[in-house]
């Protein structure tokens, strides 16, 4: 997420929508002072250093231990730095920083969710299930069957080391006490010019996203989903699926079954 003062503006980190280039766009526009959590190392990568923000998070005993264990660990420095930031803010915003709940937002940032023009993206659960899917199996480097995996989403009893920690639901990160409560919401599957229309509207001028040279290249949804695996991600997902639109992307009547 960011917190921009010089801009007044919070960019809520929905997960598996671009938001990390989102990040990289908007850090050349941000002050000293601004917080952004998650994504420094990309920020770091495309040429952008830490600001003062970000060097007080991480230039504390334990995030700095947390930074300098990974440097050991084999990660560069850029991902060592994001580490430690990111366990600054882990337990005081909430227990995955990056992608906070609305409530933990507004119980933390309380002035500027109140005050800041706030904004976020979102897309279709069906596809976002498997891209996180696709990037945890290669973060995490273990293998979880597609089905496993969205059978501990709804169960986060069950969950294992392979599931990220913190809500499954983009809903939870844009919606308080019932309703949407942020200004803006975009899609990915607009992405480039939903981004120059919100960034318009929040007054930041000359933010680009370029051609989207990172996206990811299609996959066959078709594949991941059985009968089953489309219950469970509609069950979930209801209220991003009726708010926003979104439907399954493939016909259902060809799904033979993928619950072995």
């Amino acid at each position: 997420m960011i917190v921009s003062h010089k801009h007044r503006f919070i960019f809520v980190h929905c997960r598996k929508v671009a938001g990390s280039s989102i990040k990289v766009a908007l850090a050349p526009h941000l002050g000293d002072d601004d917080i952004v959590i998650g994504s420094m190392n990309e920020i770091m990568k495309a040429g952008g250093s830490m600001n003062r923000a970000a060097r007080k998070a991480l230039y504390r005993p334990a995030p700095m231990l947390k930074a300098l264990a990974a440097r050991l660990a084999g990660r560069s420095w850029p991902e060592a730095a994001n580490i430690g930031i990111k366990s600054y803010y882990k337990g005081r915003l909430s227990v995955n920083p990056p992608h906070p709940s609305a409530a933990e937002m507004a119980s933390f940032f309380p002035e500027e969710w109140n005050s800041y023009y706030k904004f976020a993206f979102v897309r279709n659960p069906f596809e976002r299930v498997v891209s996180d899917y696709q990037w945890r199996s290669r973060s995490t480097k273990k293998e979880l069957p597609f089905e496993d995996y969205v059978r501990q989403l709804e169960q986060p009893e069950t969950r294992g080391a392979f599931v990220h920690a913190g809500g499954v639901r983009n809903m939870d990160m844009i919606m308080l006490d019932g309703r949407i409560a942020v200004d803006a919401v975009g899609k990915f599957e607009t992405l480039v010019e939903d981004f120059s229309r919100i960034t318009a509207e929040a007054g930041i001028k000359g933010a680009s996203l370029g051609t989207r040279e990172k996206r990811s290249p299609r996959v066959d949804l078709h594949s991941f989903y059985g009968p089953e695996q489309i219950e469970i991600v509609s069950r979930i997902f209801k209220d991003e699926l009726e708010a926003f639109g979104y439907e399954l992307p493939f016909d259902q009547a060809a799904v033979g079954g993928n619950n072995e």
